[in-house]
């Protein structure tokens, strides 16, 4: 058996995802990926939502990736980003799936180096 964990959902009901995530460890098999502004539910791209004007991110995403190096995750890495879609112009969608693509690559080199 193995568990999911969904970054936005832990952050609204305030986990510390490092420390979810490791304690999980090896058990952590994937991922539901999106961010929130620690209120609602927004489903929208990770590194998307501060809480200063210095960008600190309310979401640990760096954290997050620590934790998933730290416990040697292989698994799969997936964004629950839809509602993204949604916000951009027809002519701009294609643009914004290959952003969240690039955040799965910049995740995926971030925890295996």
């Amino acid at each position: 058996m193995g568990f999911c964990y969904d970054t936005g959902h832990g952050n609204l009901v305030g986990l510390d995802p490092y420390k979810f995530i490791t304690t999980l460890g090896k058990r952590l098999k994937v991922l539901h990926i999106h961010e929130n502004d620690g209120i609602a539910d927004l489903h929208q791209l990770p590194f998307t939502f501060t809480r200063t004007r210095e960008n600190t991110s309310v979401l640990d995403w760096e954290g997050v990736l620590r934790a998933l190096k730290e416990i040697g995750f292989e698994d799969a890495l997936s964004f629950e980003t839809a509602p993204v879609l949604d916000c951009f112009p027809v002519e701009l969608k294609e643009d914004a799936l290959h952003m969240i693509a690039r955040i799965g690559e910049y995740f995926k080199t971030r925890i295996e180096e």
